[in-house]
C-alpha cells in the first residue's frame, strides 16, 4: 500500500519532472498534492474508491491512480500533445479499473421480499 505521497512522486518521476530518488521542490508538491486531492473526490463521486482520503491506497489499485496523476498533471508539467493524449486514454482505462475494483468491494445481501 501506497500514500498519496508515494503516488504523487511516482506520478511526477514518471513524467520526469523527478529523478529517481529527488523530492518535489515546494510547488511541485503544493500542485500535485492539489490534483491528487481533486482526483480522489472525483474518483469518490464516481464510487470508485475503498480508502479514505487520508489513508494508503490500496496495492490493486496503486497503478491506476498513478496514471490518472499522470493526466491530471500533464498540462501542468508541459507533457506534449502526443504525450498528453496517451496519458488520457491510460488514465480513462484506469478510472475503469477503479470502478471495477470497487465493486468488487460489494457484497450483495439477500432480503425476504414483501408481498402486497
Amino acid at each position: 500500500m501506497a500514500t498519496a505521497a508515494e503516488i504523487r512522486n511516482r506520478a511526477l518521476r514518471k513524467l520526469g519532472v523527478l529523478e529517481s530518488g529527488g523530492t518535489p521542490t515546494t510547488d511541485e508538491q503544493t500542485d500535485a498534492d492539489a490534483a491528487y486531492a481533486a482526483l480522489y473526490a472525483f474518483l469518490s463521486e464516481k464510487h470508485a474508491v475503498t480508502w479514505d482520503s487520508d489513508e494508503s491506497i490500496p496495492v490493486k489499485a496503486e497503478n491506476a491512480v498513478v496514471k490518472m496523476l499522470m493526466a491530471e498533471l500533464a498540462d501542468e508539467f508541459g507533457s506534449t500533445e502526443g504525450q498528453y493524449q496517451r496519458l488520457q486514454a491510460e488514465a480513462s482505462i484506469a478510472l475503469d479499473k477503479l470502478i471495477w475494483l470497487a465493486a468488487g468491494q460489494y457484497v450483495p445481501t439477500q432480503t425476504e421480499g414483501t408481498y402486497f
